[in-house]
């Protein structure tokens, strides 16, 4: 099965505040890179954004109003050589349906 590496920079997800109350950063300028044969483990206390960083990854938040998520994410196929990139700049979170 052909695989490359996957490469996130900057991942920040920001849900709105209500009234006075400013936003929630659930995950600030999250970096790092998974590597095909290799083991990685996403660790860290309950309410860590251990979730929300994987379902970043995946493109699967669910829709919110209001909420941004920033960053990029990069993907390399270690077969064919191609790369592909998303830019998550400035990008409302949605889901189709």
């Amino acid at each position: 099965m052909p695989g490359g590496d996957l490469e996130w920079a900057g991942l920040t997800y920001r849900l709105p505040g209500k009234g006075r109350r400013g936003g929630a950063e659930l995950l600030a300028g999250v970096a790092g890179r998974a590597r095909p044969g290799r083991l990685l483990a996403v660790m860290g206390p309950s309410g860590a954004g251990k979730t929300t960083f994987l379902k970043a990854l995946a493109q699967a938040l669910p829709f919110q109003r209001g909420a941004r998520l920033t960053g990029a994410v990069t993907g390399r196929d270690g077969a064919s050589g191609a790369s592909g990139a998303a830019c998550l700049a400035h990008a409302h979170v949605s889901t189709p349906g």
